[in-house]
C-alpha cells in the first residue's frame, strides 16, 4: 500500500518541480499583461556590443530578458535612479525602451526625456545604439 501511495505522489511532485525548474521569467512576464513587444525583437542587436557580466540599468519591463548575461538594476526616473535599497544606479550601460509602459512614460515621457539630456548625476551616457524601440546608452568617464 505505501508503494502505491508514493506512486501516486512521485509523479506530480516530480512534474512541479520540473516545472518550477523552468526558466519562466520571460513567459510569466508576458502573460502579466505587460510584454516587452517590438523591444525584445531588438535585445539581441541592441545588447551584442556589451560585455557579457556588465553593470545595466534597464527598464523593469527588460530586466528579465537581460538578467542571463549582465548585472541587473532597474533603471527607475521615479526615485532618482535609486535601488531597491535606495543606492544610487549608476550602471556602466543602460537599455531603455522608448515604448514602454514603466513610470507612465506615455504621459510622462521620461525616457525622451532623459535621452533628451542623458546625465545622472554628473555621469553622462552617450547613445551606442538606436532601433525603433531600445536604446543603449554607455557611461563616459
Amino acid at each position: 500500500r505505501a508503494v502505491r501511495v508514493w506512486r501516486a505522489l512521485a509523479l506530480p511532485v516530480v512534474v512541479a518541480v520540473a516545472l518550477v525548474s523552468v526558466p519562466t521569467g520571460s513567459v510569466l512576464h508576458d502573460l502579466a499583461g505587460r510584454p516587452c513587444g517590438a523591444a525584445c525583437a531588438e535585445l539581441d542587436e541592441a545588447t551584442a556590443m556589451i560585455p557579457d557580466g556588465s553593470w545595466v540599468g534597464a527598464d523593469v519591463y527588460l530586466t528579465n530578458h537581460l538578467s542571463r548575461r549582465f548585472e541587473v538594476s532597474q533603471w527607475r526616473p521615479a526615485d532618482g535612479y535609486l535601488d531597491d535599497l535606495g543606492e544610487p544606479v549608476d550602471a556602466a550601460w543602460l537599455v531603455l525602451n522608448r515604448e514602454t509602459t514603466s513610470y507612465e512614460n506615455e504621459s510622462t515621457g521620461w525616457v525622451q526625456a532623459f535621452l533628451d539630456d542623458p546625465v545622472v548625476r554628473g555621469a553622462h551616457y552617450r547613445v551606442r545604439w538606436s532601433g525603433e524601440a531600445i536604446v543603449v546608452l554607455e557611461r563616459e568617464g
